[in-house]
């Protein structure tokens, strides 16, 4: 073994230790499985956690939140008053971690979790590629896209199957059905129609009068780009932390 070699087991063992020794308190609030008011207790924990998901939680390989990058989300969509084939890349969306859990249930029986969340704005920013129509208008372009959402309501419900690992329940997301909604959405597109600015003027006037039917034909590929994040991030929780170590019952502290 050569002296890079050992230099680079040594790191991946330290890294291996440090994330093997977390436990689910160093992150946030222990609920006890059996708390009369357990919903109270798992919603207080996920508000504790908001500062810390912002910046990322690196023992659990978690990325940061806030600003949260995505390289790429495909939009494509046809048969409606809004048609568009749509592409953003280095999409930034800040104000995630400004979450507020409106309700939060578990079931142990059933194993699943449901949720509703509410974020007050979502500023979003990246560069656009697009054509299609709107309301039988031809739009075209590319340049920088900006975005704010207001109101942001997320309907969650996760489902699991039991894994037993050394004589542990561990929790393995198996699905999870993710909806989204919003009270306002204001939508800027730079340099449409290859910058004609009288042409982009229209255009973005027209975004903004019909934003409702825009986001429908948007939200297919917000719905699944966020569930495929939140899909990932419950999933390294739940696969590092024993069903145990999350929500310890009265037995197990005594």
């Amino acid at each position: 073994m050569s002296v890079f070699d050992f230099r680079v087991w040594i790191l991946f063992a330290t890294v291996s230790c440090v994330i093997a020794a977390v436990q689910v308190g160093d992150i946030t609030t222990v609920c006890k499985r059996n708390d009369p008011n357990l919903s109270e207790c798992m919603k207080n924990s996920a508000h504790s956690i908001r500062s810390k998901l912002g910046k990322g939680i690196k023992q659990l390989r978690i990325p940061k939140m806030d600003p949260m990058i995505i390289p790429k989300v495909h939009l494509a969509s046809g048969g409606g008053p809004v048609s568009l084939d749509s592409t953003f890349t280095n999409v930034e969306v800040e104000g995630l971690s400004n979450y507020e859990i409106k309700n939060i249930n578990i079931d142990f029986d059933r194993k699943e979790i449901q949720a509703e969340a509410f974020v007050p704005v979502l500023n979003m920013k990246s560069q656009y590629e697009t054509n299609g129509k709107i309301l039988n208008l031809p739009i075209t372009g590319s340049g920088d896209s900006h975005s704010k959402y207001t109101g942001v309501k997320a309907n969650i419900k996760l489902k699991f199957k039991p894994e037993n690992r050394n004589g542990q329940e561990y929790w393995n997301l198996e699905k999870s059905d993710f909806d989204v909604d919003v009270q306002h959405a204001d939508i800027y597109l730079d340099n449409l129609f290859n910058g004609n600015k009288q042409l982009g003027d229209t255009m973005n006037t027209l975004i903004a009068e019909n934003w409702q039917l825009v986001f429908q034909e948007m939200k297919p590929a917000v719905r699944d780009t966020v569930n495929a994040l939140v899909s990932d991030m419950t999933s390294k929780v739940f696969n590092h932390f024993s069903l145990e170590e999350l929500f310890p019952s009265q037995s197990s502290l005594i």
